[in-house]
């Protein structure tokens, strides 16, 4: 999904109408103030975003345009009078909103100290409202931005979109995701520790050997996608993708063995019998120079 800012002679237009229909309700705003950004997402139509400035904070409001190739007056019209509409209300509860943002501020740093304090990684990057259509009768709510480990241990933004601020406290103490941000937290250390950047298991590097080709060069392709690849090695395909921070390979040997998450499953007439791998060396790879290093994986 991209935002892209835009400032085409409609858009002023829409600005112009937006200040001069506000300034008609005793509303006074330099429609130099509001920002404008474009938003298509997949097939969807594409979606004007103007940004509202508030007492402390800013609100988004997006409108919806079909899909033609020139935007018609009518088009401008309608943009401005539901986004003059909507941000008139918002005014009108500014306090409110302020009040709430402020509160979910206050409960989301109480949290991700908690949390960080039991080991997980989250960072607060802000809290916000939300962008909501100019056309609907509801008020955003605070939209809390943290910054999370991501599979490859990278700091990535995610974004939760809270009504209420208990919302905030039950998706940072989800489970999952705090038992997934402990184990990257404790990793990351790890491997900044000993200066590396990762870890790759030993059968993965055997397999991509075995396939002709550079360890290295593998895992710098590893680091441009997401979804993992898949390298051929004689008559077997090897799944590789990297996961919290380990690159692990899968592949179906032949009709009656498999290798999976450090599992060789074997396939009988009535049962299947699988032995874990577990506990073989896992080689960390240097972040600088991507060769596997000689110290072991201590988890």
């Amino acid at each position: 999904m991209m935002h892209t800012t835009i400032d085409t002679p409609d858009i002023r237009l829409a600005k112009m109408l937006i200040a001069r229909k506000l300034k008609d309700k005793g509303v006074d705003l330099n429609p130099d103030k509001l920002v404008a950004t474009i938003k298509e997402d997949g097939d969807r139509d594409p979606q004007i975003r103007l940004r509202y400035p508030l007492r402390k904070v800013s609100v988004s409001l997006q409108s919806v345009l079909g899909r033609s190739e020139s935007v018609t007056a009518e088009d401008i019209v309608e943009i401005a009078d539901e986004q003059a509409e909507k941000y008139l209300r918002i005014l009108r509860e500014c306090v409110d909103l302020e009040d709430l943002l402020a509160e979910a501020k206050t409960v989301a740093k109480r949290q991700i100290s908690e949390s960080n304090r039991r080991g997980t990684s989250f960072k607060l990057l802000g809290v916000q409202p939300c962008t909501i259509q100019a056309r609907e009768d509801w008020m955003p709510s605070p939209e809390v931005t943290i910054e999370m480990l991501n599979p490859g241990l990278q700091p990535e933004r995610y974004s939760i979109v809270a009504e209420y601020p208990e919302d905030i406290v039950r998706d940072l103490t989800d489970e999952r995701i705090v038992q997934s941000q402990t184990l990257r937290a404790v990793r990351k250390r790890w491997f900044d520790e000993v200066g590396g950047g990762g870890a790759i298991d030993a059968v993965v590097v055997a397999a991509i050997r075995a396939s002709g080709q550079n360890v290295p060069e593998v895992i710098q392709r590893m680091r441009a996608v997401h979804h993992g690849l898949v390298l051929p090695c004689g008559d077997l395909r090897l799944n590789v993708r990297w996961k919290d921070g380990l690159i692990t390979t899968a592949c179906a040997i032949n009709d009656v063995a498999s290798y999976a998450d450090s599992i060789l499953t074997l396939k009988k007439a009535k049962k299947a019998s699988k032995r874990s791998l577990a506990g073989l060396p896992v080689h960390v790879f240097d972040a600088e120079t991507l060769e596997p290093r000689d110290q072991l994986f201590p988890m």
